[in-house]
């Protein structure tokens, strides 16, 4: 579950590249999951 979150927060922003709105947020729960 954990791996999945990160996997597709990655993937959007890289794939997708959202403005700088959804950025963040993605971001931030990626480092927290990584933490």
């Amino acid at each position: 579950m954990e791996v999945q979150y990160i996997s597709v927060g990655d993937y959007y922003i890289q794939d997708l590249t959202l403005p700088e709105e959804p950025r963040p947020t993605y971001q931030c729960l990626t480092g927290r999951i990584v933490s």
